[in-house]
């Protein structure tokens, strides 16, 4: 009888965590609509602003995220938006693995918001963001990264620190 409370509590938790993501995925497609409304308007005094934005989609044999492999034995589609202006930009990226390996269906496991600011300086490009990585079945870590790279020598060799905020505390290279 315990056995099946504690089952209960735990569908219980795993569908409230499901229902929490779906919100905040919407509220994250709400905020890159805000954000791409806001960049086409014009500019006070006549100038129009010229904003930036791109869209990718990705086929690829599996998921290897910093070494982890993320699924197996399957296709999976990773389609990106990007806004930006200004040095600022916002992305949105997701995967959908095509035959889950823990749950043997299709499903997006993972949808990223970056927002990010870049900069030159002489030889140098350098920047800072945040990354929430909104995962299915998981809790969500959030990042902060800087790096710099030195864009004109050959290779253009890079620096980029990475720090999880909230799930995985720690530093990252």
């Amino acid at each position: 009888m315990r056995m099946r409370r504690t089952d209960q509590f735990l569908k219980h938790d795993i569908e409230r965590n499901t229902h929490m993501k779906k919100i905040q995925l919407t509220a994250l497609m709400g905020i890159l609509v805000a954000a791409l409304s806001a960049l086409s308007l014009p500019a006070a005094g006549g100038e129009e602003e010229k904003p930036t934005a791109s869209a990718d989609i990705g086929f690829f044999s599996q998921y290897v995220w910093r070494g982890y492999e993320l699924s197996k034995d399957s296709m999976v589609i990773q389609p990106s938006i990007t806004v930006g202006y200004k040095g600022l930009s916002m992305n949105l990226w997701g995967n959908l693995d095509t035959d889950n390996k823990f749950t043997e269906q299709s499903e997006f496991n993972e949808t990223d918001l970056t927002l990010a600011y870049d900069i030159s300086v002489g030889d140098f490009d350098m920047g800072a963001g945040y990354i929430y990585y909104a995962l299915e079945d998981a809790n969500d870590p959030q990042e902060i990264y800087a790096y710099v790279s030195a864009s004109a020598m050959l290779l253009a060799p890079t620096l980029k620190i990475y720090r999880d905020i909230a799930e995985f505390i720690g530093w990252y290279l």
